[in-house]
């Protein structure tokens, strides 16, 4: 979808190019200006804003779930903590160790991303 609005775009661009290169003394119709104002007048409306009864609902629910980890986490007896704890330097440790292997991997993802980008705007500009 996005690629079939970029082509659109283009050809519509080309199509000005056109025109200014071959007609740039031709007189523009009479109504151009209202026109073009009333368009940029539309873009000015800003959207009000609003909290839905989802946005209440997602925020109660988060704060709950936030407060009964942690409720949880503090009133939990001392054995099941020292076991969690253990779980997490454990987890922790091996996330450490596996950086060896995920840096090479987000960095030529990285360099992917960044070709795919140069090539879409060079494509964008050419």
């Amino acid at each position: 979808m996005g690629a079939m609005k970029d082509d659109v775009i283009r050809e519509i661009e080309l199509e000005i190019e056109f025109a200014l290169r071959e007609a740039p003394l031709a007189k523009p119709p009479a109504d151009l200006h209202r026109r073009v104002m009333f368009q940029v007048n539309q873009w000015n409306d800003v959207p009000s804003f609003h909290v839905t009864w989802m946005d209440l609902a997602v925020s109660i629910t988060g704060s709950i779930s936030v407060s009964a980890f942690l409720a949880f986490f503090l009133f939990m007896p001392a054995p099941l903590r020292a076991e969690l704890l253990w779980i997490a330097e454990w987890l922790e440790y091996m996330g450490r160790a596996s950086l060896i292997w995920i840096m090479p991997c987000l960095a030529s993802a990285a360099v992917l991303a960044a070709g795919y980008t140069l090539t879409r705007s060079i494509r964008a500009s050419g």
